[in-house]
C-alpha cells in the first residue's frame, strides 16, 4: 500500500466511525413547540369563507331587491295620489266654473252677483290687523272715531 492509499483508508475510516458515533450518541432536544398539524383546517377556513361571502352577497342583494320593491310600491301610490288630485282638481274646477254657476242659479231662481275685483294700490287703505295690547286698542279706537268723524 502506498501512503495515499493508506492515508486515505484511515481518513475514510475515522470519518465512518465519526458518523455512527454521532449516529448513536443521544441527542438533546431542544424544546420547541409543536405545531398541532391539522391539514383540513386551513380548508375548513377557506370553505367558510367563500360561504361567508356568498351569504353575505345574497343577503345584500336581497335586501336591494326588498328596498326597489318598496320604492317601486310607493311610486305606484304617488302616481295614483297624482292621478286623483287631477281628477278632483278638474271636478272642482267644473263645479265652479262661472257657467255653471249661471245654470245653478237659473234653476234654483237666484240672480248672481259677480263680486268688485279686488283694487290693490298703495293709496288704498286696507284694514289693519287688531292690536293685542290694550293701549294700541284705544289708539285704534279713537282713530277710527276720528275717520268716523270725518276729520
Amino acid at each position: 500500500m502506498t501512503q495515499n492509499q493508506e492515508l486515505w483508508r484511515m481518513e475514510n475510516e475515522g470519518n465512518l466511525a465519526r458518523t455512527w458515533q454521532e449516529r448513536l450518541k443521544p441527542q438533546r432536544k431542544a424544546k420547541v413547540r409543536r405545531r398541532l398539524k391539522r391539514p383540513w383546517l386551513g380548508t375548513a377556513v377557506w370553505i367558510f369563507g367563500l360561504w361567508l361571502a356568498g351569504f353575505s352577497a345574497a343577503g345584500l342583494a336581497i335586501q336591494s331587491m326588498t328596498l326597489s320593491y318598496h320604492y317601486d310600491q310607493l311610486n305606484q301610490q304617488y302616481d295614483n295620489m297624482t292621478r286623483q288630485n287631477q281628477t278632483l282638481a278638474a271636478e272642482v274646477a267644473s263645479l265652479t266654473s262661472a257657467p255653471q254657476l249661471a245654470r245653478d242659479a237659473a234653476r234654483l231662481h237666484v240672480t248672481v252677483v259677480h263680486p268688485k275685483p279686488a283694487v290693490f294700490s298703495r293709496w288704498v287703505r286696507t284694514p289693519k290687523r287688531a292690536p293685542s295690547s290694550w293701549l294700541g286698542r284705544v289708539t285704534a279706537w279713537i282713530q277710527g272715531l276720528g275717520r268716523a268723524s270725518g276729520q
